[in-house]
């Protein structure tokens, strides 16, 4: 299996998409997680323990403004140069206190970078073509869970991953769900990609034997009994029944 440099994620406003960049980080052995400081950390939802947003988001308002607006037009120089300018040497013993050594003592080589952005799922044809060696995931949910999963979350509220540049307009976070939605759809489906439930063996499949660095809780819910990751607490069973991932995988 070729080496694997970047992964670029996406996934529409309330997909749960942070649940899948926290637990692909937390088994992979080789995600360099540098991105994450600690303003890069935020408990969305019902809990103040559990850091489910985390590392680098590159959507608009964000700490990178309206930087990814202009996607479309930025040469793979200029793209490289902004996303790994959020890794760095620098130690932050809080974050250890905060997540828990595994977090940022990862063994092996740092190798891999995960790359994220709601507005990735409008450039993913550009990033296959730029990037042809990276992988690419997309997490879908249904229009409408995504949309109350966004507002129970926190909605305009979110202080990090926030949403404060589409000012308070309802309908405009409605029409990012569903046009983010339709263009993930539209891409797995010129790609041949098959929909995935979100558990180890879905990770194990696309990206090959892992030795893990934290615990991956999965829940089994009596409609079908499949294993399903999830981040406590809850473990969001409706929602999780429902959500489907997607990789773009050209190193297997």
């Amino acid at each position: 299996m070729a080496e694997i440099k970047r992964i670029f994620l996406t996934g529409a406003p309330g997909s749960t998409w942070g649940r899948v960049d926290k637990c692909l980080r937390g088994a992979l052995d080789n995600v360099d997680n540098t991105d994450i400081i600690p303003g890069r950390l935020h408990c969305s939802g019902n809990t103040e323990k559990t850091y489910n947003h985390m590392g680098a988001f590159f959507s608009p308002g964000n700490e990178f403004d309206e930087w990814i607006l202009g996607f479309r037009n930025y040469t793979k120089a200029e793209i490289e140069a902004k996303l790994d300018g959020v890794y760095n040497d620098e130690e932050h013993p809080e974050i250890v206190e905060m997540l828990g050594t595994p977090w940022m003592g990862k063994t092996g080589d740092k190798s891999i970078r995960i790359h994220k952005s709601h507005h990735f799922s409008y450039h993913l044809d550009k990033i296959a073509d730029l990037w042809p060696d990276a992988a690419i995931v997309l997490t879908w949910q249904e229009d409408h869970k995504c949309y109350v999963w966004w507002e129970h979350t926190g909605g305009f509220l979110l202080e990090y991953d926030a949403y404060y540049y589409y000012e308070n307009d309802y309908e405009a976070i409605w029409n990012q769900c569903r046009w983010q939605n339709s263009a993930i759809e539209r891409f797995a489906d010129e790609q041949g990609l098959e929909p995935g439930i979100f558990n180890m063996d879905w990770i194990r499949d696309q990206f090959g034997e892992f030795s893990g660095v934290t615990d991956m809780p999965e829940d089994r819910t009596a409609k079908d009994g499949i294993p399903r990751l999830h981040i406590p607490p809850g473990g969001q069973r409706n929602l999780n029944n429902t959500m489907r991932v997607y990789c773009r995988n050209p190193w297997k």
